[in-house]
């Protein structure tokens, strides 16, 4: 059984207030339970699941959404925001996911070891820690105005990194790739880097050729 938690809040100045979920889930019969966190639970079966939920408009309240996948195990997982601010995601209960997209979220915890391809999309977090994946091949990232530290050191099996920065974005100081990462394509994108992360990156590429 693995579990995944997600803290949001709903945005009172949209139209609308839904927040949502996308699963993808492996093995016979799968189950997954989810709890909103206002009193509403609901068990859903079968490999691919998209569920919906609404909320009161008010950016004053707080809810804690807990996904239990009962029976299989996570291929996917999408949790889309909608109309509601992600605070916080918890994936570090869930190790059998191999593929994360997060569209915009404050912060992420992961340690998640079959991990292959990760694509999020994040407004704050200035130490980024994404060393716990050591199986994640692609990753794209696009940062908030808070980035400072990035760190990929266990990812040894890294092929692809790309990440959008923020002309807002302070020098990222430190960015630390695996020594042994087999680094195919980088990517960088309005991101300031700082003297050191640049021949950080180039003695990789240069090996990597």
């Amino acid at each position: 059984m693995e579990e995944i938690t997600v803290h949001i809040r709903p945005i009172d100045w949209t139209e609308g207030e839904l927040y949502g979920l996308r699963l993808r889930i492996s093995g016979k019969n799968p189950v997954v339970s989810i709890d909103w966190g206002d009193g509403s639970i609901k068990s859903l079966y079968g490999k691919d699941i998209e569920e919906y939920h609404r909320y009161r408009k008010n950016e004053e309240l707080q809810f804690k959404v807990e996904v239990t996948v009962i029976s299989g195990d996570i291929e996917f997982i999408d949790p889309c925001g909608g109309d509601c601010d992600i605070e916080r995601i918890d994936f570090s209960g869930a190790p059998s996911i191999k593929e994360i997209s997060v569209e915009n979220c404050g912060y992420i915890i992961l340690d998640n070891p079959k991990l292959e391809k990760l694509t999020v999309r994040l407004y704050g977090g200035s130490d980024l820690d994404f060393s716990k994946c050591p199986n994640l091949r692609y990753h794209y990232f696009e940062s908030g105005i808070g980035m400072k530290k990035i760190n990929l050191s266990g990812c040894h099996k890294l092929e692809r990194l790309e990440i959008d920065g923020s002309r807002h974005n302070p020098e990222l100081s430190k960015l630390i790739i695996a020594n042994d990462a087999p680094l195919k394509c980088v990517r960088l994108t309005s991101l300031n880097l700082s003297k050191g992360c640049i021949e950080h990156l180039n003695r990789i590429i240069e090996r990597n050729k």
